[in-house]
């Protein structure tokens, strides 16, 4: 019997000769056919480590992945020839994540964001933020700024950057900046206890902010509303803040109100002794003094005296120096001739003397039934009447 012995590696042809595999990077839903790294001979088995899961004999879902792996090719030895292997290093890189939240609110203007509190989880905090607002509204420390913005939307920019294969990852959302406005109008003297209150702007309420004592009080027809008609308890400076809100953001606005009491005028005729003339006594109240009074010439203040002709006809016009209320026309005639008969008074101790620290007495009337008009003379020519009655103490 005859023993050949053939040296098979001669007649070998088998490979197992594969590509080493560029880093890969682990973006979701990519995935790496090993079979497109074969040089050798196909039809061979593949194994990695770590362990990874081979889909249909080669495909291998790289988006889970992170790290170096060792991925060997084997090819069976046909027969007298031995198996034959490859091992390569498969590199995955973890791309950047840059998700970012929206903001749960708008902002009022003014207000301000930590843009990094938008970072959603698993995101990397090495990243930049961009905005279309104008520059500097995104300051130190990534805090977004509203103050001076206009009403609007602003988009929010978070980039990351790539390692390695991996490309930028980039999220935007939107900010929403929200203007409340409110206008209270002017500051107004008014002549009265009651005025309206006309606000521009968004809706919104109105408050009192400062009455001009403790007892005071205002009340609006209206808070609620743009305008309102407000009335007071006492005259004075009232102070009334708008609060216009829009998107639970509120501007505040405040108006002064004078308000001033109208104008009041009491007045009496007084003929003279000799009843050729007569005295019109004039007491304004109310509106904000000084008072102008036009119609005649008037001495004294507060009350106002003027001397006419009897049987005169008087017309005059009052108002206030700010012409806050409207002015006040009193007319009139006092014809003096026409006066009853009366007795003549008789003084009782026409002629009175005390002493210092004296209780000072009072001049009075003997004789009673008419009304007497006490008088102090003027420039000789022109009585003022200072009391009536029966009798008369010395101030």
């Amino acid at each position: 019997q005859t023993i050949e012995i053939i040296d098979c590696d001669i007649n070998c042809t088998e490979s197992a000769a594969i590509i080493p595999p560029t880093p890969i990077c682990a973006l979701a839903g990519n995935t790496l056919d090993l079979n497109t790294l074969i040089t050798g001979t196909p039809g061979g088995t593949w194994a990695i480590l770590p362990a990874v899961p081979i889909n249909a004999g080669s495909i291998i879902d790289v988006s889970a992945l992170n790290g170096n792996y060792a991925i060997t090719y084997t090819v069976t030895g046909a027969p007298g020839c031995p198996d034959v292997s490859e091992t390569e290093t498969l590199t995955v890189q973890l791309p950047p994540v840059a998700d970012i939240n929206p903001p749960t609110d708008p902002l009022c203007q003014g207000d301000v964001l930590d843009l990094d509190d938008l970072l959603a989880a698993g995101t990397g905090t090495n990243g930049v933020w961009n905005t279309t607002a104008p520059a500097g509204t995104i300051g130190a420390g990534n805090i977004f700024n509203s103050s001076g913005l206009a009403e609007g939307s602003y988009t929010i920019t978070y980039g990351l950057s790539g390692l390695g294969v991996c490309p930028d990852d980039l999220s935007s959302q939107t900010i929403m900046v929200v203007v409340p406005t409110a206008n209270a109008g002017i500051d107004l003297d008014v002549c009265g206890l009651s005025t309206t209150l006309n606000a521009l702007g968004d809706a919104g309420t109105w408050t009192v902010v400062a009455t001009p004592s403790g007892t005071a009080t205002a009340n609006f027809s209206f808070p609620n509303a743009l305008i309102t008609n407000v009335t007071v308890t006492e005259p004075g400076v009232y102070t009334f803040n708008y609060a216009g809100t829009k998107n639970n953001c509120t501007a505040n606005d405040q108006v002064n109100i004078n308000f001033v009491a109208p104008l009041n005028v009491q007045y009496t005729t007084i003929c003279a002794a000799d009843e050729t003339t007569y005295d019109l006594e004039i007491t304004v109240s109310g509106g904000v003094p000084p008072y102008n009074l036009v119609g005649a010439t008037f001495i004294g203040t507060n009350p106002y005296v003027a001397n006419f002709a009897s049987n005169t006809p008087f017309n005059i016009a009052i108002d206030d120096a700010n012409a806050v209320c409207p002015e006040i026309i009193i007319s009139g005639n006092k014809d003096c001739s026409c006066q009853p008969t009366a007795t003549d008074p008789i003084v009782v101790n026409p002629n009175l003397t005390w002493c210092e620290n004296e209780a000072i007495p009072s001049f009075t009337i003997a004789n009673l039934g008419d009304t007497y008009y006490w008088l102090a003379n003027i420039n000789d020519d022109i009585s003022l009447a200072i009391a009536t009655g029966n009798s008369f103490t010395p101030p």
